[in-house]
C-alpha cells in the first residue's frame, strides 16, 4: 500500500502538490521550462539551493557532481539526479555575510550529513533519504484487474512529454485544482524552480480506455516543505497524458516530523491553450479515464487510489446567443476500482449536468464539485478535475 509508515520512514508530499517530476533513482532529462511570469531564465538559474536545518556553509568555490553521485561540503551531502546532466554547484559569499550555493545543470538534492559520512569528492554515498513507494506497485497485477493494455515508455519519455507542454508555451495549470495548490507539485514540471528542489521519478503503467496512465514519485527539498533533520517532503501521483494536456492526482506530507507536519492531497488538469479557447463546445461523446484518491483520512478510500471511466455528452441545449445554440454536457462516471484490489467502488456522486453551456474555455461547471474543459482544434480532448465527499480525482477523455 502506499504511504505504508511501517517501512521506517514517513511519506510526504512534496505539495505546496503533485503531475510534476525529476528523477533521483532514476531518469529524465534536465531541459528547462519557460519562466514563471515576471522572471528571467537568469533569474531563476541563480536560485540559491535550500539548505537543511543547522547546515551553513563555510568556503567559497565550485564543483561538479556526477549524475546519481554525492559530494559532501561543509557538513552538507550535495547529491546529483540520476539520469540527467551533471551538477555544477557554485558557492559564493553573500552580500551580507555568510555562504549561498547555487547550481547549474542538473538537479540537486541537499542533505545534512556528519563528518566522515561518505560521499567526499564524489564517492557513492548512502542513500539519505528513499523515494517513496509507487502508487501502483505491482504494475502487471493492476494492469490485469483494470483491464488495461501494457505501456512501456520510460521515465525519461514520459518526464519529456510533460517538460514538452512547458517548453512550448501553451500548457498551463488551468483552474480547477482540488485539495491544494498544484503550482508546487513537484509532478508539475513547470517551472524550473521546481526543477531545481525536486528528484522525481516516474514509471509506466497501463493504457486505459485508448489514454496513457503513468505514476510518479518525488522528493521535495524546498525552504517550507523539508523536515526535521532535511527531510525532504516526498509525493506520489497517477494520471494520464494526451494530446492536448495531461491530468493527475496526488498526495504526500511535508515538514516530517515537526510540529508543522501536514499530508497534501488534490488533483488538477493541464491544458494547452493554442486553440481557440473561447469558441463554443462541438456536439459529441468523449470517453476516457478518471483517477482519484481519498481526500482525507475519514474517507474509506483514505490513502488509496482508484481509476475508472468517464463518459462525456454534449448536445445542442434550448438557449440561444446571438443566433448561437448553447449546449447540454452531461459527465459520467462508471466502473471504478480501487486500483490496488481491483474492488469496486462507488461515490457519493457518479453523474453531473450541465444545461446550456457557452464556451468551452469558461470553465464549465466551474465551483460545482466538477469542472471540465475541452481542447484542441475540434475538440478531440476533454479535461477536468472533480471534488465529491470521499475523493479528489482528475480525468481525461478523447472524442469518439
Amino acid at each position: 500500500m502506499p504511504f505504508n509508515d511501517t517501512r521506517g520512514f514517513v511519506l510526504s508530499a512534496a505539495c505546496a502538490l503533485v503531475l510534476a517530476l525529476s528523477g533521483c533513482g532514476g531518469g529524465g532529462s534536465s531541459t528547462g521550462t519557460t519562466p514563471p511570469s515576471g522572471r528571467s531564465m537568469a533569474q531563476l538559474e541563480s536560485e540559491p539551493v535550500a539548505l537543511p536545518e543547522g547546515v551553513t556553509l563555510a568556503t567559497a568555490g565550485t564543483f561538479t557532481v556526477e549524475p546519481g553521485r554525492s559530494v559532501d561540503r561543509d557538513g552538507a551531502r550535495f547529491t546529483c539526479a540520476a539520469g540527467g546532466a551533471a551538477c555544477t554547484v557554485v558557492v559564493a559569499e553573500r552580500a551580507g555575510g555568510g555562504f549561498v550555493a547555487t547550481v547549474t545543470g542538473g538537479r540537486v538534492m541537499v542533505a545534512a550529513v556528519a563528518p566522515g559520512g561518505g560521499g567526499q569528492n564524489g564517492e557513492m554515498g548512502e542513500t539519505d533519504w528513499p523515494l517513496p513507494d509507487w502508487p501502483v506497485a505491482d504494475v502487471d497485477t493492476t494492469r490485469s484487474l483494470m483491464g488495461g493494455s501494457t505501456l512501456s515508455w520510460s521515465s525519461s519519455e514520459i518526464e519529456g512529454r510533460i517538460v514538452a507542454f512547458g517548453e512550448s508555451g501553451v500548457a498551463s495549470h488551468h483552474g480547477g485544482s482540488r485539495g491544494v495548490s498544484a503550482a508546487s507539485w513537484c509532478v508539475d514540471r513547470s517551472s524550473q524552480i521546481h526543477q531545481r528542489v525536486c528528484n522525481v521519478e516516474y514509471r509506466s503503467v497501463m493504457t486505459y480506455r485508448s489514454i496513457p496512465i503513468v505514476q510518479a514519485r518525488a522528493l521535495h527539498s524546498a525552504v517550507g516543505v523539508v523536515g526535521d533533520d532535511g527531510r525532504p517532503g516526498e509525493e506520489i501521483a497517477i494520471g494520464g497524458i494526451l494530446e492536448h494536456g495531461y491530468f493527475m492526482v496526488s498526495r504526500g506530507r511535508i515538514n516530517i516530523g515537526r510540529d508543522s507536519e501536514n499530508e497534501e492531497i488534490g488533483s488538477d488538469h493541464y491544458i494547452a491553450f493554442h486553440d481557440d479557447s473561447t469558441s463554443v463546445v462541438s456536439t459529441g461523446r468523449w470517453r476516457g479515464v478518471l483517477v482519484g484518491t481519498g481526500r482525507n483520512a475519514t474517507s474509506p478510500l483514505y490513502r488509496q487510489f482508484i481509476m475508472g471511466d468517464v463518459d462525456v455528452t454534449v448536445e445542442l441545449g434550448t438557449s440561444r446567443f446571438r443566433g448561437t445554440v448553447w449546449r447540454d454536457i452531461d459527465v459520467d462516471f462508471s466502473n471504478i476500482r480501487n486500483i490496488d484490489t481491483g474492488a469496486t467502488v462507488t461515490l457519493s456522486r457518479m453523474r453531473w449536468e450541465f444545461d446550456n453551456q457557452c464556451c468551452k474555455g469558461a470553465g464549465i461547471g466551474l465551483n460545482t464539485g466538477l469542472e471540465i474543459d475541452f481542447r484542441g482544434p475540434n475538440d478531440e480532448e476533454a479535461f477536468g478535475v472533480f471534488e465529491v465527499e470521499e475523493a479528489f480525482g482528475a480525468f481525461g477523455a478523447k472524442k469518439q
